[in-house]
Parts: structure tokens; sequence; C-alpha cells
């Protein structure tokens, strides 16, 4: 694995602001694997030790099925992803404190309408937080419950900073930018079929429980 020459005055910041929108902005036209790529590059150019996660994300294909890595539910119990994936798996990437009602609030509507006419035997949905530092296990207990959801068909995680709310939704095209206690994010949920590969995407919330369920089903 090449590095990628710096020193750790060079390691890159997250500061809010124009400049970093704009730096930002470019790492959204980057495909995943270069994003998984540059980001373990810098952390070794950093003298950084490089986590479980980041090893297992290394050589990553768009081809290939989502890494299993390991994350912390809303009841603060380690699960690793391949857990979930005996079965269609839809995931969207969220956080508690979003006030952009066409975002994270309007995924949990239609997410949780959809558990209205199906149960855990056909999918399960997995919510990532965007906001790991934030959103501890209890915190987003207490989102899920607020928002009704059924727990027997979904589960609300968050991971290590870094993982959460960078590598692993860059692997779906997510991509957040931190701006004080927002994440100024795309809003993207991804059905994974069995074995987490991949099976279908839909932007902007431009989906609902017909339109999954067909996919589910294969209609």
């Amino acid at each position: 694995m090449g590095g990628i020459e710096g020193s750790l005055d060079s390691c890159p910041s997250r500061e809010s602001g124009a400049g970093a929108e704009t730096a930002w902005h470019g790492w959204c036209t980057l495909s995943p694997e270069v994003v998984v790529w540059s980001i373990i590059g810098l952390l070794v150019a950093c003298g950084r030790p490089v986590p479980d996660w980041e090893a297992q994300l290394e050589g990553w294909h768009h081809t290939q099925p989502i890494p299993s890595v390991s994350l912390v539910d809303q009841a603060g119990r380690a699960f690793e992803l391949a857990s979930l994936g005996d079965r269609p798996l839809l995931v969207t990437f969220l956080y508690t404190r979003c006030p952009v009602a066409e975002a994270c609030p309007m995924t949990m509507q239609r997410l949780v309408a959809l558990q209205e006419v199906t149960d855990g035997s056909e999918l399960h949905i997995l919510g990532i937080t965007l906001d790991p530092e934030h959103d501890t296990p209890e915190r987003l207990r207490a989102f899920g419950d607020l928002h009704g959801v059924n727990w027997q068909m979904w589960t609300l995680a968050t991971g290590p900073q870094g993982l959460v709310d960078d590598a692993l939704p860059s692997l779906f095209n997510v991509y957040a930018i931190p701006d004080g206690d927002e994440r100024d994010h795309n809003v993207k949920t991804v059905l994974l079929e069995p074995g987490l590969t991949w099976g279908a995407a839909f932007d902007d919330n431009d989906f609902d429980a017909d339109t999954v369920l067909s996919k589910v089903r294969g209609d």
C-alpha cells in the first residue's frame, strides 16, 4: 500500500466554511475506491495507526460485497454487518439532529411507512449515523422510539469516527460535510441483496414502500 507524501501538518481538516466546502465537493467527484484509498494513505502519511476497519476496506472494489465491518447498535451491542446479510438489507445514512425536513426526517417517515406493510422476514432496515460523536446508542434508541420504529426489523448503528461518517458511506456514494452541529450530506438509501451485494439505490428519498418491495420480491 503506497503512502501519500506529507506530514502531520499537512493532514486534511474538515473545518466549515467556503474553502472547506469547495474541497469536500471535490471528494464527491471521486469514485468510492479512490476515496477509501486516499483516507488510508493520509492516515499512513500522518503517522497514525490503521484501524482494523481500514484493513477491511483496503483494496475494496465496487463490484464486491460491502465489507463486513463492526458497528454498534442502539442497545450498545457490537455486531458485524454480515450478521444482517442473510436477507435484503435497506441501508441509509442519517443523523439524529438533522434539521432538514426533506432529508433525514423524510427518510425516517418513508422507512417507517415501509415497516407497516412488511416484516423482518423480507428485509431489514439499517440506519447508520453520520454524527458518531453525538449519536450514542442511547440517542439512537430514543430517536428510533420517537419515530415509532419496529425494532424487530430495524437497527440504528454507530461506530468509529472516520468509519461511519466517512469511509463506509463513501462506499455508497454518500458524503457528509460537518458544519457545526449539522452535516451537509446527500440523501441516499441503498438496497443490498443477501450477502451485502448491491441491489438498487434511491436518491433524495425517491422511493416508497411499493417501490422497495417490488425490488425485494423481484416483481
